[in-house]
């Protein structure tokens, strides 16, 4: 461990900072480092003094981030600020993305093309289970990552069943690497590091206590590209996990139930009100998704004929589009890496060009797709 990650983990204990201005302080200085080498000037100016203060009075040496280090160390654990390129992509674009993440496991996992998250009620029936299984075992052939939050229910069978798969699975946790909640999840969870792994923004120490589970599911919702709602009713944590997840403009997918079956009524809600689109068989997920390789080889076919005109530029906007037919606008700027005066000025030359069509909600769909 360096002394980059000892200032990482002392910015998350000053006082007024949260995630948001961690990032901020991280953009502005490009490491945390530097932060805690400013003047009182430059951190007064983007914070104010309160928070200035603060920063520039914290301890240098602390027995608890020693100890932290020291814990990460032994157990290979990775920290991940929000600079690094090992972040989460998807997670990154979201608003209330943490600044630092702990990972137990395989990195290559974390930015996987293709991520879903599966996730219902912990009282699940047999129907949401045999639908929970049939979901990850029809996805295998796809080379989907299935994230959810190691919770009892939904999201282990999800887990184990992709284990089975041999697919790579992400567990999300409400609480630090020290410890497996539920515990009976221990050997699940050492399995899902081999090639999937375990993510949670909380120090070794945090006990699962009630108000990080919400702030587990934005992670699950924030780091996927949709997210499938198996089982819940109305109140449950999924729910939750769907509702940030329309949120942050990502898909979301809800298995039906019975008309009066309480641990189906939010499955039901969220199709009814239109948040989630109905899932009866994989090939709704598939094509919500654009998760077909034939036609995603067929659709880039048709641009290569279409589109030999446009230059370069043009034409990585042009794929990313195509690949999952519509897109949001935000996505279409983190995915490309265009910034964001530049991609709204060719987006309207191939809106002109009537190459793409503008969708309700700032997305783009390719009109060949």
């Amino acid at each position: 461990m360096n002394t980059e990650t000892y200032s990482l983990l002392q910015l998350g204990m000053i006082e007024g900072i949260g995630d948001a201005y961690a990032t901020q302080l991280l953009n502005h200085f490009l490491n945390a480092q530097a932060i805690f080498g400013a003047s009182f000037k430059e951190l007064s100016t983007l914070l104010g003094t309160t928070k200035a203060r603060n920063i520039l009075s914290c301890s240098e040496n602390d027995a608890s981030i020693e100890n932290e280090l020291d814990f990460m160390l032994r157990n290979e654990i990775i920290p991940i600020s929000i600079l690094d390129e090992r972040y989460p992509q998807k997670l990154r674009s979201i608003p209330d993305a943490p600044y630092l993440i702990f990972f137990k496991g395989n990195e290559a996992a974390l930015n996987s093309q293709r991520q879903l998250a599966i996730v219902g009620s912990r009282m699940l029936t047999a129907y949401g289970k045999e639908w929970t299984q049939y979901i990850v075992d029809a996805l295998k052939p796809y080379n989907v990552t299935i994230v959810s939050g190691m919770a009892y229910g939904i999201d282990s069978v999800a887990h184990n069943q992709a284990l089975k798969n041999e697919m790579p699975t992400i567990g999300v946790l409400a609480h630090g690497l020290d410890r497996i909640y539920p515990n009976v999840h221990e050997r699940m969870a050492s399995e899902m590091i081999e090639k999937g792994g375990l993510i949670t923004e909380f120090k070794s120490q945090t006990i699962p206590e009630r108000q990080h589970f919400p702030m587990r599911n934005r992670i699950v919702a924030g780091m996927t590209d949709a997210t499938i709602v198996v089982e819940t009713d109305v109140k449950g944590g999924a729910m939750i996990t769907a509702k940030l997840a329309v949120g942050y403009n990502r898909d979301v997918m809800a298995i039906p139930g019975r008309a009066q079956d309480a641990r189906s009524s939010g499955c039901n809600y969220l199709i009814k009100t239109q948040m989630a689109h109905l899932v009866t068989e994989l090939e709704d997920v598939l094509q919500l998704m654009n998760w077909n390789d034939e036609h995603i080889t067929s659709a880039r076919s048709i641009q290569q004929r279409l589109f030999n005109h446009c230059n370069e530029t043009e034409h990585k906007i042009i794929d990313l589009i195509g690949y999952k037919n519509t897109m949001h606008i935000d996505e279409l700027q983190l995915k490309s890496g265009i910034d964001d005066s530049q991609l709204a000025n060719l987006l309207l030359q191939l809106e002109f060009q009537d190459i793409v069509t503008v969708l309700p909600g700032k997305r783009y769909k390719l009109n060949c797709a």
